[in-house]
Parts: structure tokens; sequence; C-alpha cells
């Protein structure tokens, strides 16, 4: 085989198994994301209640993952007020975690606050923000 063969050749290779790489990181790197709205009031884990957004809940499941991201963002909440967040399997309504880091509003009843949690084989997921005496439980999200 002569030199430019085998330098063509190997270049084909490289490309090849760059391609392969690119095209498994991209499948690995997938997830299934969701937003949701959170009902001012709802004190139901499964039924909504048709009451005014208190604001959206995203959760992101990572493909082959147990880690489960969710952001809790009150759009409507009361002004200068402390939540608390808590994930819950919307098959049975079971808590899977109260997270210990809380969030306030603003004066204008906004405020957003990031979290993770190990959700093992649950794939339903609802979150009541609690505002220290009203529920809000957002609306289910299935992966």
């Amino acid at each position: 085989m002569s030199r430019r063969m085998y330098a063509s050749a190997l270049a084909v290779a490289i490309l090849a198994a760059l391609a392969i790489g690119v095209a498994v990181s991209s499948a690995s790197s997938s997830a299934d994301k969701t937003s949701l709205e959170i009902q001012k009031g709802n004190t139901s884990c499964t039924v909504p209640n048709g009451n005014r957004s208190l604001g959206v809940a995203t959760f992101i499941l990572p493909a082959h993952s147990n880690s489960l991201q969710i952001t809790a963002n009150v759009k409507h909440g009361t002004p200068s007020t402390t939540y608390t967040v808590t994930l819950l399997d919307a098959d049975t309504c079971t808590p899977i975690v109260t997270f210990g880091k809380q969030f306030n509003t603003n004066r204008k009843g906004k405020g957003k606050r990031n979290y993770t949690a190990d959700v093992g084989s649950s794939r339903s997921f609802v979150i009541d923000v609690f505002d220290g005496s009203v529920d809000s439980y957002s609306e289910a999200a299935h992966f």
C-alpha cells in the first residue's frame, strides 16, 4: 500500500471514529424536559383545581439517569414570603424529598430555586410549593 493510500485510509478511519463518538455522546446527553403550571392553593397531588397560576415547575430527567432536576419558579406568589418545596411521586402522592433550601419571593411575589433529587425508579412527579400556610401543587410530569 502506498503512503498516499495509507494516509487516506487512516484519515477515513479517524473521521468515522469521530462521527461515531459524536453520535454516542449526543445520544447519552439527551434529556426529557417539561414545564408545568403550579396552581395557587391546589391541595391535591393529582387533580388540578383550576385556580390561578402561582408559577411554573420545570422537570428535567437526563437519559439513563435517576437524577431529576427541578426548577420551582414562583411568578405570582405572596410578596416577601419564604417557600418550601417538596418533590412527590405523582402516582402515589408519596413525598420523595422535602428540600432543605427554601427560597424567598421579592416584593413583587417572584422567586425561583433549582433543585436536584435522586428519584430511583419513579417516573411521575409533582412538586408542592408551600408558603407556610397554603400548599400549591404542580401539574404532574410523566417520563
